[in-house]
């Protein structure tokens, strides 16, 4: 019988300069791995904004900030922080991670696992960036001992790594529970569309918009509230721009970003997100699931793996800001039953997308990676 004398102690190699959504899976799973006796310490390559809202404050963090991405000393950084026997088990989250990840282990002979959230040729806006982070990915997963992917989808664009004999999961994200997160079916006419999102090209910002236009001409009282940061200041000016062609700023509330989105979410009468490509399994719709808020968004990529049409919520063309209109109509005029939307998806999360179960599936993806005796 295997017996462990001390927890198995796993170093989360990561960007951390922002905090959306592959940073707020790291950060529940960092919670929930500790509770299950991991020992994990997060090791950030560009600490930045990850760092300073992170929920889980009792993780200890190590910054090996990269002067760039070409700055390769935070290999033997990392390589000489692994040859203290501190680490069991790397786990690796982006392209940049993996590189460092995978030439540290290469170095030491850490093993590493490493976690797709997205496809890494939609991710950005830059196609030189993107070409070079699915070459990394192309050249170093291989060398991972299994890749994790937070939806079946990605997990179908990774067939050919099957055949280099790494092992491939489908891990779903979790988000925990909201206990009080049934809310009374209220009649009204004035409705608040949310939508909660690292603001960029991808999220579809300007197809919302220009619903929120569409809906407002049909005589429908919505407003939007959009809460988190720009990624850019040029695509944050295009947004404005394409507001004030639509008459719409009185109409429109930007928060910023926030640290307590399941607050923002409780301002929501229904949560919006018109991803246009590039969503592994967006954890900002599990967090409206569990708070009981209807969800709208498109079909792409894990988004139908989270939400049935009709079902847990509204799902519609990406691109499209009629159909998107349409959507959201259906919950308006009432022909999509609120309450009865919010119960299913509250149970569909958490029945099949909870913290626990994601954690709990990751550990066993650890044990498998070390099987041997730890003393």
């Amino acid at each position: 019988m295997r017996t462990e004398a001390r927890p198995l102690r796993v170093a989360h190699v990561s960007n951390g300069e922002f905090y959306a959504g592959a940073e707020r899976v790291q950060d529940i799973l960092s919670i929930e791995l500790s509770r299950l006796g991991c020992k994990i310490t997060f090791v950030l390559l560009k600490p930045g904004q990850f760092d300073r809202v992170r929920r889980s404050r009792s993780v200890p963090g190590v910054n090996l900030a990269m002067a760039g991405r070409a700055d390769l000393r935070v290999v033997s950084r990392l390589a000489s922080l692994l040859m203290r026997g501190e680490f069991d088990l790397m786990h690796a989250h982006e392209p940049r991670s993996l590189l460092v990840a995978a030439m540290a282990s290469w170095l030491v002979g850490v093993p590493f696992v490493y976690h797709v959230h997205s496809r890494s040729r939609d991710e950005t806006e830059s196609r030189w960036r993107n070409v070079a982070n699915s070459s990394i990915e192309r050249l170093f997963l291989p060398r991972a001992r299994a890749v994790i992917c937070v939806s079946q989808s990605l997990s179908s664009r990774l067939m050919w790594l099957r055949r280099t004999g790494t092992e491939v999961h489908v891990v779903h994200n979790g988000v925990e529970p909201q206990m009080d997160a049934i809310k009374p079916q209220l009649a009204r006419d004035d409705w608040t569309l949310g939508v909660v999102a690292l603001f960029r090209p991808r999220k579809g910002l300007e197809t919302l918009v220009r619903a929120i236009a569409d809906l407002r001409r049909r005589g429908r009282r919505v407003l939007l509230k959009a809460v988190g940061a720009f990624e850019s200041e040029s695509y944050q000016r295009r947004i404005n721009r394409l507001v004030l062609e639509l008459n719409l700023a009185a109409f429109i509330t930007w928060t910023g970003f926030s640290s307590d989105v399941r607050s923002e979410l409780n301002t929501f009468d229904l949560f919006v997100l018109p991803s246009m490509r590039g969503e592994g399994m967006p954890m900002a719709i599990l967090e409206a699931m569990a708070a009981a808020v209807p969800v709208v968004s498109t079909r792409v990529e894990g988004i139908p793996e989270l939400i049935r049409d009709g079902v847990d919520g509204v799902l519609v063309e990406p691109g499209n800001s009629v159909a998107l209109a349409d959507g959201i109509e259906r919950f308006l005029d009432g022909r999509l039953d609120l309450q009865r939307v919010r119960e299913s998806a509250l149970m569909r999360q958490r029945t099949e997308f909870s913290a626990r179960l994601m954690a709990a599936r990751v550990h066993e993806i650890y044990q498998q990676c070390i099987p041997q005796q730890r003393e």
